[in-house]
Formats: C-alpha cells, sequence, structure tokens
C-alpha cells in the first residue's frame, strides 16, 4: 500500500468519526482554497467602516410616547368608514320585524335608496345562493344579481349534494345561559358526588365501540387551523374521526359566539368529538352537559397539553395534569 492511499485511508476515517460526532461536511465544490481565503480577508480590509447611529436620550423619550392613543384612533377610523359605507338594516329583510334602534339606526330602511348606492357586484354567480337555493345576505350581496329581480328575492330549490352545517341553532342555549335560566342540576349532582380527593372512578359505558374505531384515520385538534373548513378538506383525503379545535369550558357557559362557532359540525364528519379546556370539575361537567344534550358530537376529548400560560393560570391545559398528579 502506497504512502498517498495510506493518507486517504486516514483522511476518510477522521472525517467519518467528525460525521458521527455532529460535524457536517462542506462540498468541495464551496470549499475555498488558502489564496482564495488571503484574498478575501484582503478585500475586507479595504471596506469602509459601518457607522452604526447612537440614539440620544431625548430621542428615546420621544419614542417612548409616541401616539399611545393609536388603538384607539383604529377603531374610531373603522367606524367612520363603517358609518360611510351604505348598509341595509336587517329588519328590513325579516317580514314584522321592527328595527331596535329607531330613529338612531345609521343603517339603510329603504330597499330602493341602498340598491341605488350600492357598490357593484364582484361577480356573476352566488356561491350560497347555488348550494342552499337561496342567500341569507339577500340584496346586500355582492353577488347580488345572481339572486334578485328589482326588488324580489329569486329562490330555487337547493343542489342536491348540498347539506347543510349542524351544530349551529344554539342561540336559544345561550341566551337561558346568559340570564342563569339553563338546567345544570344534572351537572351539580354530579360534582357534589365527586369523591375528595378524585381517584380512579367507575367507569361509564362508552357510547362509541372503541373496535369499530381501531385504525381510522384520526384528526387530532389543531386549534386555530383544524376549523370547519379545514375538516372538511381532511374528510375528503380520508380522515374519518375529526375533533374540534380546543375550546375553553368557560366561554362556552358565558355563551361566547366565537367559542361557539367551534362547535359547528359537517355532515360529512362521520365521527365527530369536541375538545374541552378547563381546570375546574363545576365548569367542565356544565360545558360537557350542554355539548352533549344540546349538540350532535360523539365523544369528549378533555386537553391535558396544551402549554398557553392564560390556559395553564386557570388549571387547564398541561397544569391539569400536574394538579391530578398531586
Amino acid at each position: 500500500m502506497s504512502e498517498e492511499t495510506m493518507k486517504e485511508d486516514i483522511k476518510t476515517e477522521e472525517v467519518s468519526k467528525r460525521i458521527e460526532g455532529g460535524w457536517a461536511p462542506i462540498k468541495k465544490e464551496y470549499l475555498l482554497s488558502k489564496e482564495e481565503l488571503e484574498a478575501l480577508n484582503a478585500e475586507k480590509l479595504h471596506e469602509p467602516a459601518l457607522e452604526v447611529a447612537v440614539e440620544r436620550d431625548d430621542q428615546k423619550e420621544r419614542k417612548r410616547g409616541q401616539d399611545k392613543r393609536r388603538e384607539k384612533k383604529m377603531v374610531h377610523a373603522r367606524n367612520d368608514m363603517r358609518n360611510a359605507s351604505i348598509r341595509l338594516c336587517p329588519s328590513v329583510l325579516l317580514k314584522g320585524r321592527i328595527c331596535k334602534f329607531g330613529n338612531k339606526c345609521t343603517a339603510e330602511h329603504s330597499i330602493e335608496k341602498f340598491m341605488e348606492q350600492k357598490p357593484q357586484d364582484i361577480g356573476p354567480e352566488c356561491p350560497s345562493f347555488n348550494q342552499m337555493g337561496k342567500c341569507q345576505f339577500s340584496f346586500a350581496c355582492r353577488f347580488g344579481q345572481a339572486h334578485t329581480n328589482g326588488l324580489e328575492q329569486i329562490e330555487k330549490e337547493p343542489d342536491p349534494s348540498y347539506k347543510p352545517t349542524m351544530n349551529t341553532n344554539y342561540s336559544a342555549i345561550q341566551i337561558a345561559m346568559r340570564k342563569h335560566q339553563y338546567d345544570f342540576s344534572r351537572a351539580d349532582k354530579i360534582v357534589k358526588e365527586l369523591p375528595d380527593p378524585i381517584t380512579a372512578m367507575e367507569r361509564e359505558k362508552p357510547k362509541l365501540n372503541m373496535r369499530d374505531l381501531s385504525g381510522k384515520a384520526y384528526l387530532a385538534p389543531l386549534t386555530t387551523v383544524g376549523n370547519l373548513p379545514f375538516r372538511r378538506l381532511c374528510t375528503r383525503l380520508g380522515a374519518q374521526i375529526t375533533c374540534s379545535e380546543m375550546a375553553v369550558a368557560t366561554s362556552i357557559l358565558q355563551g361566547n359566539p366565537s367559542e361557539w362557532s367551534l362547535l359547528k359540525r359537517h355532515p360529512s364528519e362521520k365521527v365527530f368529538g369536541v375538545q374541552l379546556v378547563g381546570g375546574y370539575p363545576d365548569s367542565m361537567t356544565r360545558a360537557a352537559q350542554i355539548i352533549t344534550d344540546e349538540l350532535d358530537v360523539d365523544f369528549i376529548d378533555i386537553n391535558l397539553g396544551c402549554p398557553i400560560e392564560t390556559i395553564n393560570e386557570k388549571g387547564g391545559g398541561c397544569q391539569l395534569v400536574i394538579f391530578l398528579m398531586y
């Protein structure tokens, strides 16, 4: 074996050891020779030095108090833009409904005047009208020409493939909760019967047959991502079990509309569950009662891993695991 071959073998062995130790090799085309490095260093020496701007104390003070009312100004600006644009009062579209704002209402109550000032449509076909056979936005729709004939609304038979979204008729439940008129006696009874401290309890008979779910593709809860349109796409691509985004139990009990919208379900979701997060037995039990009694769901998933600080401060998420451990 020649001396050059021995050197190559030693070099190869050394390189492999470094790669195993975590070193990242550089491709040959990116390696620089000693002469090229010296030329680059010489160029850097002749480059002009960068001037670093130093802020004075008075500049810092001005920045610190810069436009503190910016957020309020933005709110006022949005309100001004809304008032300046033409809007049709919803009371006009519903027969027998009287506008609750009366003379103080800033929206238009005349359909004729609204149609004269309404911006031009942005398209010839209305997706809602094509699917449902009618458009809930009526004259205010930006595709209004597709389902209006002068001052009349056109309706037709829904598309055969159209299936309405489930878990949407909850306004009466929200009103009952806000007025403290909802009957939580069943949930309160369960909480009172909980042992202290909480230990292993007798398991309820599951509604779902777990053997039937074995091997099926499950779309896990994805906060801010796993909304209804996303889940519908996933069911088309093969998801057989879906779960809602994380819903806060206390927000559900307060009747928060944005929280209740997370509980909507599409008919294409054959097995659908809701993920609840909370840190107290009373609020979690009450929220579970409402969901199981009033909505069409197959299971409830309890969040035990959320790391968000605002959730952990209220005893939910990963904080709930620590609470159960100790």
